[in-house]
């Protein structure tokens, strides 16, 4: 063989001679009800459903933009694996949903120069090649020599346009997520030996920039490590099938992705929704626990993460996980939210005290007011958020102004008390935010210390610094008040005593919310600082023995609730 075309076999993404060897694994759980659904025609993706009506998949009009990016990525066709499960004749069942997949991508490709461009940004290139290779079993052992000649070559096209203009990709998880699929690629190839070699070395680099040493992402997106620790797991498994050692920099990725994800994981198994992390059914508790499922380790979990921004409390019962970084790079801020030292709580896997609402697949009018610090469970100076957005719009970047952040174990019980203080209220109101969290030794009773002071520590004056805090309810909790200064939140299985020492509180008018069961109405409760003296408040939060929805308050005076939420969903 001449040396060129040696060169163009193993060194180029030439579809010559090229076949797999042996295919990443695709760790999602599959759905043979969505299966079926496919096959008749009705295809759900992003909160949407659409019926094809002897129509090609291809040739429908999508509902909406995010419809249609999860289209184009083929994703979906891990559900297609699965109608076998839903059928009675097994070979029968795997014969029809491959043909329908394979008409789907044949379908994708002879209409190529006629999609959106969105289908063609490296990212979704890689996502789609990927989506194509996981399942290249599926799609390519039936197909006639034609057919299988031309997905291949789609396949390579796809993968080596992702590859060569990755750099235009510059949120950090998108493009490790891109540079992992090109490795999947690569190795799942037969031979093309110089192009594992170069997504080796690539992979390398994108983990370096997309992971704190901690094991959080640099995006500070909880929600990004479920697909992220998926591909990395996926292509360790397929190095190691085909007898090849797994780069370091990917085992310890893994292994500290794993812990951080522990962490960050409250315990009815969804992860904190700091940063504009979606709702459950976009991070997939399944996926998740597939996950775990793989960390053989099981390290004890850390208290903070200060490289990533995150402290997690615990307590029998009670799991506390507080926001304490700063903003992230901002080629990747366009989701993230001005939530400095706001705080999830769950207790008994119920959440009682959740961050900005639910966001569904749609981008809400009011996306911008979620990301706001009003909208999280912390402390508001004057209705100002402790970090900037430069415009007006629902994905505008997130500027820190200089804020930094400060923070304190507890020396006595460190996994029970925290302390931290931020600097984002400096610039405009001279204060800084102090704030201390404490669970008491049975879990059941939550106490805050919030403070305005100055930078050499004195404690500021109401007078002059207005301010407000804000806790956001777990969407169908049911809430009262019992005075200025006391609230009953009753949950299905608990009952919480909400007080504060001084100001007033009151419950916000609920709103409805997108989540993934469907609009739900989320309550906050507000408290406002008391007028003149120091700027501090104390407050807690005390889980009553008994109660919750049947075994409703003593008193005869009603719950504030609504009665379209008697068929709310049940917060655990």
């Amino acid at each position: 063989m001449g040396a060129s075309l040696s060169t163009l076999l193993v060194g180029t993404w030439s579809p010559r001679r090229a076949f797999f060897q042996l295919v990443p694994r695709d760790m999602r759980t599959a759905d043979p009800t969505r299966a079926s659904e496919w096959i008749e025609g009705y295809i759900a993706l992003a909160d949407s459903v659409i019926e094809l009506k002897g129509r090609r998949l291809f040739n429908i009009e999508p509902p909406t933009e995010e419809f249609a990016r999860d289209l184009h990525s083929f994703e979906w066709l891990h559900h297609l694996r699965a109608y076998e499960l839903a059928s009675t004749s097994t070979k029968e069942a795997q014969t029809i949903a491959a043909d329908h997949a394979r008409d789907h991508v044949l379908g994708w490709i002879a209409t190529r120069s006629k999609h959106p461009k969105f289908a063609h940004t490296p990212s979704m290139a890689a996502r789609r090649a990927l989506a194509w290779t996981n399942h290249a079993a599926f799609l390519l052992d039936e197909a006639d020599p034609q057919d299988y000649r031309t997905i291949m070559a789609s396949i390579l096209a796809d993968t080596q346009y992702a590859f060569t203009h990755r750099a235009l990709v510059e949120d950090p998880t998108k493009h490790c997520m891109l540079v992992l699929a090109c490795a999947s690629v690569a190795h799942a190839l037969s031979d093309h030996i110089a192009l594992k070699q170069q997504t080796r070395d690539a992979l390398t680099e994108a983990l370096k920039i997309t992971f704190n040493a901690d094991g959080g992402p640099r995006t500070r997106r909880a929600g990004d490590l479920p697909p992220l620790l998926a591909a990395m797991l996926s292509l360790k498994a397929l190095m190691e099938g085909r007898g090849l050692n797994a780069p370091q920099r990917l085992l310890q990725s893994i292994e500290n992705g794993q812990r951080m994800l522990r962490m960050l994981r409250h315990p009815d198994g969804t992860l904190v929704r700091f940063q504009g992390t979606r709702s459950i059914m976009a991070l997939e508790t399944d996926l998740i626990a597939t996950i775990l499922f793989f960390d053989t380790e099981r390290g004890p979990l850390p208290i903070l993460a200060q490289q990533s921004g995150y402290a997690r409390l615990e307590a029998p019962d009670s799991v506390l996980l507080i926001d304490c970084g700063g903003a992230p790079p901002l080629e990747a801020s366009r989701q993230a939210h001005a939530s400095t030292l706001a705080f999830e709580w769950s207790y008994a896997a119920t959440k009682i005290i959740t961050n900005a609402p639910e966001i569904g697949y749609s981008v809400d009018a009011d996306l911008l007011d979620q990301r706001r610090t009003t909208a999280h469970s912390t402390l508001c100076v004057g209705g100002v958020s402790s970090a900037t957005f430069p415009d007006a719009h629902a994905d505008s970047v997130l500027v820190a102004n200089g804020l930094a952040i400060a923070t304190e174990k507890s020396a006595d019980a460190p996994t029970r008390s925290f302390r931290a203080r931020h600097t984002g209220y400096r610039q405009k109101f001279g204060v800084d935010h102090a704030r201390s969290l404490t669970v008491s030794d049975n879990g059941r009773v939550i106490e805050g210390h919030d403070q305005l002071v100055f930078a050499s520590g004195a404690l500021a004056s109401t007078n002059r610094n207005p301010f407000t805090l804000a806790f956001q309810l777990q969407p169908g909790a049911r809430v009262r008040s019992e005075g200025d200064r006391r609230m009953r939140i009753v949950m299905r299985h608990h009952t919480i005593m909400f007080e504060i020492d001084s100001g007033t509180a009151k419950i916000v008018d609920p709103t409805d919310r997108p989540t993934y069961r469907g609009p739900s109405r989320a309550r906050r409760i507000l408290v406002e600082g008391p007028v003149g003296g120091p700027a501090e408040m104390h407050w807690r939060f005390i889980v009553q023995m008994g109660g919750g929805f049947d075994a409703p308050p003593a008193t005869d005076a009603p719950l504030e609730t609504i009665e379209e939420d008697q068929d709310a969903p049940s917060p655990d």
